[in-house]
């Protein structure tokens, strides 16, 4: 268990914050990391705020709560990933304030998070990104379900998704995405696993998206194999070019999308509903 109450990283590049790592011979029934921290900065090239990893995959798919990751952060400034939380076989949860990237780049994002067989949950209040390829908000879990809720998230930079996430199941409820770049959707969300077919609903609710960007849908949600997907939004604004409002897809399940109101750029599309 790691605890930072203010902490600066210096200029050695690809450093963290606060780095929390459990280490052990990949024995079943070992290996969670709990961080605690008010205030990280992170100043040289490509650093990270806060990395929390949990103990190394063992090849056992079977879920393991010893092995979970549990971040609280008040606020992280950094160059790379603002806070990245791997739980392998456990759960990954985040409880964050504010992370602002100042540089960012390939493979960076505000707030990353990752287990195999495992809930991914995330609380945010304020995500800021600058550079391309730097998303907001990324959460990744292949058999476990995702379930995120998100105040603010603004990407500045190209291929930059507001919040991308992907799991067994997604429950999304956003206040606002923002993005300004091209290929840089607001919200992405993927539901059902797709490796061995099992169905998943995809639920998104979200207050205001506004993308910028050529070819930058405001909401993107899909489900497999059965999955229903679920959209419930406020306000979409879409001013690039080939930029969709709303794009919902099912294979095999149900699309509910409800629409309060949105502007889109001609000639794009302002809801797309399909199931096949």
């Amino acid at each position: 268990r790691a605890r930072r109450f203010g902490h600066r990283a210096g200029d050695r590049p690809r450093d963290a914050g606060v780095h929390a790592r459990h280490g052990d011979d990949g024995d079943v029934g070992a290996g969670g990391v709990e961080v605690v921290s008010n205030s990280v900065v992170a100043e040289g090239f490509e650093n990270s705020g806060i990395v929390a990893d949990a103990a190394v995959f063992n090849g056992d798919f079977s879920f393991d709560p010893s092995r979970s990751v549990y971040v609280t952060s008040n606020s992280v400034v950094s160059t790379g990933t603002g806070i990245f939380a791997l739980a392998h076989q456990g759960n990954a949860t985040i409880d964050s304030g504010t992370v602002e990237i100042t540089v960012g780049g390939v493979g960076s994002s505000g707030i990353f998070a990752s287990t195999v067989n495992g809930a991914v949950t995330i609380s945010s209040d304020q995500v800021v990104t600058d550079g391309d390829s730097t998303n907001g908000i990324l959460a990744d879990s292949f058999f476990g379900d995702i379930l995120i809720d998100s105040g603010l998230v603004h990407t500045q930079g190209d291929d930059s998704e507001g919040i991308f996430v992907r799991g067994q199941g997604v429950s999304l409820v956003s206040d606002e995405v923002n993005t300004e770049g091209a290929d840089s959707h607001g919200i992405y969300a993927l539901g059902s696993n797709y490796a061995f077919l099992t169905p998943g609903e995809t639920i998104v609710t979200s207050g205001v998206v506004t993308t910028l960007g050529d070819r930058s849908i405001g909401i993107n949600a899909k489900a497999y194999y059965d999955g229903n997907v679920v959209i419930t939004s406020g306000s979409v604004t879409t001013q690039g070019e080939v930029g969709f409002g709303i794009f919902a897809r099912s294979y095999y399940g149900s699309v509910d999308v409800t629409s309060i109101t949105g502007s889109i750029k001609d000639p794009s599309i302002a809801v797309v509903a399909m199931v096949e």
